[in-house]
C-alpha cells in the first residue's frame, strides 16, 4: 500500500530592516592587521625564515591600520562584525534575551560600516602581552577617529525580537561594550575608547 503524501508547511521568518544613526562619545582606534605583520605570518604557516625587521615607516603603519573601504577614495569603515559582536556582548547587560538568541537573529549589513569624521595618528607605548613576564614596551601607532558617527544598517528576526529590544541592545553596547581597541569590554575601567551613543 502506498504512503499518504504528507504536505510539509514551513513557517516564514519575519525579517525586518532598521537604519540606526550612532555618535561617538569616545575616540574609536582602529588596529587592522598590518601588511608586515601579514606577511610573517604568512612566511611562518609556509616555514619561511623572518626577514630583518625594517625601521619602523610611522605614517606607513598610520594608514594601514584604518580600514578603507573598497571602491571610496579616502572613505573609512569598521568591520561590521565588529558591531555585531558589541551588540551580541551587550545580552549581559539586558533581561531576558539571551546571547544565543541575538547571534542568531540580529545582523548589521555589509563587511563595514562607514565612519564619518576624520582620522588621526594616535601614538602608544604599549606592553606586548604575548611575551613572559607582561612583556616589553613597544612604540603603536593607529588610526584614530576622535570624533566620528556613523549609521548602523540593521537586519533582525522580528519574529522573535522587537524592534525596541534591537535598539536597546545597541543603545547597551555603546554604552558598556563598545569597538576597537581600547574599549570597555576589553581590560580595566580605564578603556573607554570605541563607545557610542544613538
Amino acid at each position: 500500500m502506498a504512503k499518504k503524501k504528507e504536505a510539509i508547511c514551513v513557517p516564514q521568518i519575519e525579517i525586518a530592516q532598521m537604519r540606526v544613526p550612532i555618535t561617538g562619545r569616545s575616540p574609536l582606534i582602529c588596529d587592522r592587521m598590518k601588511e608586515a605583520a601579514r606577511e610573517v605570518l604568512e612566511g611562518k604557516a609556509r616555514g619561511k625564515a623572518c626577514s630583518k625587521k625594517e625601521p619602523l615607516d610611522v605614517k606607513k603603519f598610520w594608514k594601514e591600520s584604518l580600514y578603507p573601504i573598497p571602491g571610496k577614495k579616502n572613505k573609512y569603515g569598521f568591520p561590521a562584525a565588529a558591531f555585531k559582536s558589541a551588540i551580541v556582548s551587550a545580552c549581559r547587560y539586558v533581561k531576558g534575551i539571551p546571547m544565543t538568541l541575538a547571534r542568531g537573529a540580529i545582523y548589521v549589513t555589509g563587511d563595514f560600516v562607514e565612519i564619518k569624521g576624520t582620522p588621526v595618528m594616535k601614538e602608544d607605548i604599549a606592553r606586548n602581552n604575548n611575551m613572559p613576564g607582561g612583556g616589553a614596551a613597544v612604540y603603536v601607532v593607529r588610526g584614530c577617529f576622535p570624533n566620528w558617527s556613523a549609521v548602523l544598517f540593521i537586519e533582525y528576526r522580528s519574529d522573535v525580537l522587537t524592534g525596541e529590544m534591537v535598539v536597546n541592545l545597541i543603545s547597551q553596547a555603546g554604552f558598556s561594550v563598545g569597538v576597537g581597541c581600547m574599549r570597555p569590554e576589553k581590560g580595566n575601567g580605564g578603556n573607554q575608547n570605541g563607545r557610542w551613543r544613538l
